[in-house]
């Protein structure tokens, strides 16, 4: 029985600390109107609050050999966690746009440093495994997209202010900091002499990079975007956010099943290919049987937005 939990409790504090890395920007999306009414961040610094966090994950990327050489995982994982809570807590008493940016200052910081630890971790702990707890990893960061999503204008709704929602989206990260304290305690990892510059050599590693790069720019402009957008079409803040947790969960679905399709099998450009071909297919089909399809197709006018005040601090 012992042993059982402890194969699971490596497992269970993976999944937990993935579904961390997303909520602190997919939650601000479907709350922009009220944040930006409050604060008076505007495009641009709305803009800010996911570009920040990506910058830093991207930077982190290289950052991450040096950080692991000098500090345990393990211990990075623990002060990452602490970043990611206690910037989504210090959201609670964002009185400005400033403070505001700089808990996603903070979060980025964490999931920065989680996104360049956990894949070593993964292929530490579960050598035989590791495609299909990445999969799970991968799975948990979008379903944590997900959960942030719909859970920050539910507790809005519920709170009746945006503060408290984003500052309750800390209690995830709080459980994870509580369930990674269990772990045994690890050292920091040896040096590899030359890996990042023999990669950096490959052209394949620049093709990656910039496949990637493509990627994310797309999702961060969805997060950024997506919800904001849905309203001034005339939806709903909690239609908004549920509007972006069906991406997050298709999202999530994938990267939990396509591990398992290709396990076993000669590596394959089909096994990607494919799945992406039919769910554009799927996403063309819905667009043209949307009961609005302007809402998705056709650029917003400028200079046209519809707040949606939340708390008694909001302006039209």
């Amino acid at each position: 029985m012992k042993a059982a939990a402890a194969r699971l409790l490596p497992l269970a504090t993976i999944a937990l600390i993935s579904l961390n890395l997303r909520p602190f920007l997919t939650g601000v999306g479907p709350l922009a109107a009220a944040i930006d009414a409050a604060t008076g961040l505007g495009l641009q610094g709305m803009a800010l609050l996911t570009l920040l966090p990506m910058l830093l994950m991207g930077g982190g990327a290289f950052a991450g050999p040096f950080l692991q050489r000098a500090v345990a995982p393990g211990r990075l994982v623990l002060l990452a966690l602490a970043l990611l809570a206690a910037g989504s807590f210090l959201r609670l008493f964002a009185a400005s746009g400033g403070l505001l940016l700089g808990t996603a200052i903070l979060c980025g910081l964490g999931a920065a440093i989680v996104q360049v630890v956990i894949p070593g971790v993964i292929k530490r702990e579960f050598p035989k495994r590791t495609p299909v707890v990445m999969g799970l990893y991968s799975a948990m960061l979008m379903g944590g997209g997900a959960l942030g999503a719909q859970a920050s204008p539910f507790l809005a709704r519920v709170s009746g202010s945006w503060r408290v929602a984003l500052a309750l989206l800390a209690a995830p990260a709080i459980a994870a900091l509580a369930l990674a304290m269990r772990l045994p305690r690890d050292d920091a990892v040896r040096a590899t002499s030359g890996t990042m510059t023999a990669l950096l050599r490959r052209p394949r590693t620049w093709m990656l990079m910039a496949c990637f790069g493509l990627v994310n720019g797309g999702y961060a402009s969805a997060v950024a975007w997506l919800a904001p957008y849905y309203q001034e079409q005339g939806r709903s803040v909690a239609a908004s956010g549920d509007l972006f947790a069906a991406l997050a969960i298709a999202q999530a679905a994938a990267a939990l099943l396509l591990p398992i399709a290709a396990r076993g099998r000669r590596p394959s450009r089909l096994v990607m290919v494919e799945p992406c071909d039919a769910g554009r297919r799927l996403c063309r089909t819905g667009l043209r049987a949307a009961d609005r399809p302007a809402a998705l197709r056709h650029p917003p006018r400028s200079g046209t937005r519809r707040m949606l005040c939340i708390d008694d601090d909001c302006r039209a």
